[in-house]
Formats: C-alpha cells, sequence, structure tokens
C-alpha cells in the first residue's frame, strides 16, 4: 500500500509516468483483485479513478495514455451511438489524434491523414490527406505510404498517376509497419 501512496504522491505532483501507472491499477490491476469480491460499488469508483488519471496523463503528453484515451472513444462510440451524436466521439477521437501527430507520432499522423481523407471529426480534404500521408511516408511509415499510393491510384487529393502508385506500393514493401517504427 505504501507503494501505492508513494505513486500517488508523484501523480499529484504532475509526473506523466506516475498518472498513467495509477490509471493502470485502478483498470486494470485493482479492478481483477475486487472482482473476486464482487462488489460493484467499489469497481465503479476505481474505473472513475482510473479514468480521471488516464486523462492526466494525456494532458501531460504521456503517449500512450493518449493512445487508451483513442481507443476508448473508439469503444464508446461503438456502443454508445445512440446517447450522443457520433460527431462528438470524432471530435474528441481527432483531438487527441492531433496532440499525438504534433509529438511527431507517425501512426496517428497516418490516422490524421485518414480522417481528412473520409471526412472523420472534420472536413474531407483530400489534399490535406495526402499532405499527411507524404509526411509520414517520408519517414518511413508503410501504412501512409500504401495510402498515399491509394491517392495516386484514384487521383483523390493529387492527380491521378499509376506509375507513382506502384513505385509507392513498392517503397511500402520495403518499409516498416507501423508496430516496428
Amino acid at each position: 500500500m505504501d507503494n501505492i501512496q508513494n505513486l500517488i504522491k508523484k501523480a499529484e505532483s504532475g509526473d506523466a509516468e506516475a498518472q498513467y501507472a495509477l490509471a493502470y491499477y485502478y483498470l486494470v490491476i485493482n479492478v481483477d483483485e475486487k472482482d473476486k469480491t464482487d462488489d460493484a460499488e467499489y469497481q465503479s469508483l476505481d474505473e472513475m479513478l482510473g479514468y480521471s488519471w488516464l486523462l492526466r496523463a494525456a494532458e501531460n503528453n504521456h503517449k500512450n495514455a493518449i493512445r487508451k484515451i483513442i481507443g476508448y472513444y473508439y469503444g464508446l462510440r461503438a456502443n454508445l451511438i445512440e446517447k450522443y451524436p457520433e460527431k462528438y466521439y470524432w471530435k474528441q477521437i481527432f483531438k487527441w489524434t492531433k496532440r499525438l501527430a504534433d509529438m511527431e507520432d507517425l501512426s496517428a499522423i497516418n490516422n490524421l491523414g485518414n480522417y481528412y481523407y473520409w471526412g472523420n471529426g472534420i472536413e474531407q480534404d483530400y489534399k490535406k490527406a495526402v499532405e499527411l500521408y507524404q509526411y509520414a511516408s517520408d519517414r518511413g511509415h508503410k501504412d501512409a505510404t500504401g495510402n498515399l499510393a491509394m491517392c495516386y491510384m484514384k487521383g483523390n487529393g493529387v492527380e491521378a498517376n499509376k506509375e507513382k502508385m506502384k513505385e509507392l506500393f513498392d517503397l511500402a514493401k520495403t518499409q516498416k509497419s507501423f508496430e516496428e517504427i
């Protein structure tokens, strides 16, 4: 219990790593222990504490916390679509993805390109999608290179160009997937 108290002190002082660790504790470790007691009231309180710490860590630019927040909004969008308009979820997903992208996260940059391409959470803009795909592709992101190739194939945001498309697909074969970057 002393370890948790020390972690809380660090987290309260703004330590993003401690905030993320507390979120993990309340959302995963402690919940597993509480499942054995079937005490729903305490489980609910722990989840609220966990999400609160997760959000604080994300606000302090903890990349994994931001990824989890994005994942939660995807999950909420799928499960609570009747309660809130879909635009609300995409706005939140876009906001947090942009924050990750601003930290040079190539997968987030590629995902922003996807949001612009499809108009999720933002007005559809093929040229902006191409710009983002190109940026991530230039830095070795395989998925972004494949997305860019598709733009050249379809002529979305760029002039259709089958040779450029083939060149990009060939390049993508040599690049790493987002898990490896």
